[in-house]
Formats: C-alpha cells, sequence, structure tokens
C-alpha cells in the first residue's frame, strides 16, 4: 500500500510544517490547484481506491 515515506507525520518537522504554512498563507503556492476531485461524505470511502 503507498509509499511509506508518504505517509510520515510531516509535523513532527516544526521548521519543515512552518515553512509549508508560510508559502500557503503568502499565497506562493496554490492549493487549489492540488484538488483534483471533490467528493460527498457518502463517498469517501470509496475514495480510497483513487489513493494509489
Amino acid at each position: 500500500m503507498g509509499n511509506p515515506e508518504a505517509m510520515v507525520n510531516s509535523k513532527a518537522d516544526k521548521k519543515y510544517w512552518e515553512e509549508a504554512l508560510d508559502l500557503i498563507t503568502s499565497k506562493i503556492i496554490d492549493l487549489n490547484c492540488l484538488i483534483t476531485k471533490r467528493i460527498t461524505l457518502e463517498e469517501a470511502v470509496d475514495a480510497f481506491k483513487f489513493y494509489d
């Protein structure tokens, strides 16, 4: 199932987390481009098949 490195909790590295939040809040990066599909709550369980 997936890449183990992708499952690491990035919050553990506080400096990395703060830098990421700064990029988001300053609008240097736009997270909207990462949204590829919107689903309802009822579809959430089935959505995991798209994860990989």
